[in-house]
């Protein structure tokens, strides 16, 4: 069975129609000797011999495979692990990526790459999906002209016909 990397990067249902059951992680590289790896448990799938077996690569490696991708989330409840949303804190909303979460506390990393895992509590936390390029102009031009909700259609449609972008070319 041959397997489509660039699907499996982005396809969930894929991911769990080809995947072996635990997988998180796969090796870019079909031809190579450990193709799914589960970084949990620390373990690559041989392919010689079918097992999982303890994989002694270090954190750079795991950095180069590619992760099972994140599951959809529609802003309802908490985000599930591995989901890109804004986390909003001290009224500033933050792009990040959760990487743990429980009912009081959330673990998640910076968009912008630093590096560095900043903890949340749940409690006071709010978390949206990322708005798409299309929302946040909208938002901006109904902020800046002061328009009512009944003018959203009307800006939508300026937008879908190309007339309207972020100033200064903001995303």
């Amino acid at each position: 069975m041959t397997i489509d990397i660039k699907k499996l990067k982005t396809d969930l249902a894929y991911w769990l129609e080809v995947a072996p059951e635990g997988a998180t992680h796969c090796q870019p590289d079909p031809e190579a000797d450990f193709f799914w790896y589960n970084h949990d448990e620390r373990a690559a799938l041989s392919k010689r011999s079918g097992r999982w077996c303890y994989s002694h690569s270090g954190e750079f490696y795991w950095a180069t495979l590619i992760p099972r991708p994140s599951p959809a989330w529609d802003g309802s409840g908490l985000p599930p692990v591995g989901v890109e949303c804004e986390v909003c804190t001290a009224q500033r909303w933050v792009a990040a990526k959760i990487l743990y979460i429980d009912g009081r506390h959330c673990i998640a990393i910076g968009a912008d790459q630093s590096g560095a895992s900043t903890h949340y509590k749940t409690q006071k936390t709010q978390f949206r999906p990322i708005k798409t390029e299309k929302e946040r102009v909208v938002e901006w031009a109904m902020d800046a002209a002061n328009f009512g909700e009944n003018m959203r259609r009307g800006i939508e449609a300026l937008y879908d016909a190309g007339a309207l972008k972020m100033p200064g070319g903001e995303v």
